[in-house]
């Protein structure tokens, strides 16, 4: 069924996976109502094409847009490009008044991280999937990171990602101040007493089986400094981690099961191009094979390839 189908509970969606299996869903989940705010809803969009391998996808900051509608998805335009079942995951607090990224952490009525974790388990179950990729950039890229690690036989294939929430320049960064405050009522440093705010810990935490995260990082956004160079730190220690060079392109084996890709896709906070996002998404949703470290760093010089074709095209 693709009409759209409203629950009022994860559970009553949950329950209605497991009794229905459909083929293809489009769900909205009502949320409890935080006072003075809008009705929001956590909309999942789900096709089960019955194969091995589950995508979930997940969206980071929403440019709030006239033109622009919610829900709002990440790669919806791969629908008909990848061949694996897949589940596109919209971010419920975008409906709140003046919040455009809320990392999928919810709310003081909605413990998301938890109730989201539950639908996603049960979605792979439904699924029958042996192998899940989570597929996000920037604050989508932490959601990721967050939800992954609670899964075995897992790829995370993540750019730019976010990793240290409360830790960002407190002047530059009022989205976080905005959030903490509609959100949860509270300040931005008691963010934490609510959801997982740094990823560095949690990974460090979560010991899954077969769990890999691809980590492909732009080389001029800020995001090196405040949270590639402290991951990095806190998972390598002394001499490994000053051997780091995070100024040229290259990719390094930060541990068995972290890969991070350094490259100048473009300038600043920007996501590798979309050809290369859609290259690793066909490649390692189809071919698990690719999984392993050795025959990723070969995909990865061929996206780099796909990059520079493309450059040298558009200088034409």
């Amino acid at each position: 069924m693709t009409n759209e189908n409203r629950f009022e509970s994860h559970l009553e969606f949950n329950e209605f996976l497991e009794r229905e299996e459909p083929k293809e869903v489009i769900s909205k989940i009502e949320l409890n109502r935080l006072k003075g705010q809008p009705q929001h809803y956590l909309d999942i969009e789900f096709i089960n094409r019955g194969t091995e391998t589950l995508i979930f996808t997940f969206a980071g900051a929403y440019k709030r847009d006239v033109k622009k509608t919610l829900p709002f998805y990440l790669a919806k335009g791969f629908k008909n490009k990848v061949s694996s079942s897949i589940a596109y995951i919209a971010d419920p607090s975008l409906y709140l008044d003046d919040i455009r990224l809320g990392w999928y952490g919810g709310d003081m009525h909605n413990n998301l991280q938890q109730n989201l974790l539950t639908t996603l388990k049960t979605i792979q179950h439904i699924c029958k999937a042996k192998r899940v990729i989570f597929f996000g950039g920037s604050g989508g890229g932490f959601a990721s990171l967050f939800f992954s690690r609670y899964f075995n036989n897992c790829l995370s294939i993540v750019w730019n990602p976010q990793i240290f929430i409360e830790k960002y320049n407190i002047s530059r960064f009022k989205i976080i101040d905005t959030y903490s405050q509609i959100a949860f009522n509270c300040q931005r440093s008691e963010l934490g007493k609510y959801i997982c705010t740094d990823l560095a810990n949690h990974i460090k935490s979560k010991e899954p089986k077969n769990n890999l995260i691809f980590y492909l990082q732009n080389i001029t956004d800020n995001h090196v400094e405040r949270d590639l160079k402290p991951l990095c730190a806190e998972l390598l220690y002394g001499e490994a981690f000053s051997k780091l060079n995070f100024e040229e392109e290259a990719t390094h084996k930060i541990s068995e099961y972290f890969l991070l890709h350094l490259h100048n896709w473009s300038s600043g906070h920007r996501p590798p191009p979309r050809s290369v996002l859609l290259q690793l998404l066909v490649t390692l949703s189809s071919d698990d094979s690719a999984w392993s470290s050795e025959n990723y760093l070969k995909l990865i010089n061929e996206c780099d390839e796909i990059v520079d074709r493309e450059k040298f095209i558009n200088q034409k």
